[in-house]
């Protein structure tokens, strides 16, 4: 169809990319989070550091997946929740735990137990605990603080590849446990975490910090790459 058409061009406009990479970015950075540590900063001690001493603007590759995230977020949770979209509200709002020391946000709660919507572009579904690691970390951070035994992570993989190479976004759920004994000692580790932070926040002193995951550490992964150089990793 339209193969008659003689006139018709089309070009590439590098100027509207940006301007529409800006506005994201804008859009994305009108979420105010609350003061003092964040649950994720107990999970990426060096990453909660240097975002106080040094806060750098959101990356170019960061704002596009966290706005199709954000949207995803808003889409899925309402629809669970049984009521009208709204792109400003994708997740249950800021808590804190006084016992902890920290703020956090679960997506969703029922009761006091959390439940965690993730998106991914993974074209394999897991297999072990250990392939879903990163999002049981978060989670018993949020069960710890709601002194949950149970929770649930809900996992949109965008590009899940079938048995005939096809790809199609696809839904995997599961539900968290955890002894009482196991939300005790967890608690000790999310707190020795967090006064580990306070403690190098106010020393201006990193490096007693342990490392973060190597996905997360590189010249091209993090911007305080050359002000962290993290030990035994980094190169001049």
């Amino acid at each position: 169809m339209f193969e008659s058409l003689k006139s018709i061009s089309i070009k590439r406009s590098k100027s509207q990319e940006k301007v529409l990479l800006e506005k994201s970015r804008a859009w994305l950075e009108t979420d105010e989070r609350t003061p003092g540590i964040h649950a994720s900063d107990v999970l990426s001690p060096r990453i909660g550091y240097w975002s106080r001493v040094k806060p750098l603007p959101l990356e170019d590759r960061l704002v596009t997946m966290f706005l199709v995230g954000k949207v995803l977020h808003a889409f899925v949770l309402s629809a669970a929740e049984g009521r009208a979209t709204d792109l400003q509200r994708t997740d249950s709002g800021s808590h804190v735990s006084s016992d902890l020391g920290i703020s956090f946000s679960p997506d969703h709660l029922v009761g006091d137990m959390p439940i965690e919507f993730k998106t991914t572009r993974a074209f394999k579904a897991p297999d072990t605990l250990e392939d879903l690691w990163t999002y049981v970390e978060q989670l018993v951070v949020y069960m710890v603080a709601m002194n949950s035994p149970k929770a649930k992570l809900w996992v949109l993989y965008l590009n899940l590849r079938d048995e005939d190479k096809r790809t199609s976004p696809e839904f995997r759920c599961y539900t968290l446990r955890l002894s009482p004994e196991d939300l005790a000692v967890a608690r000790i580790e999310i707190v020795a975490a967090k006064d580990a932070l306070e403690t190098a926040l106010v020393a201006k002193d990193h490096t007693a910090l342990p490392l973060c995951v190597e996905w997360k550490c590189g010249a091209t992964r993090c911007g305080w790459w050359n002000d962290c150089k993290p030990e035994g990793r980094w190169k001049p």
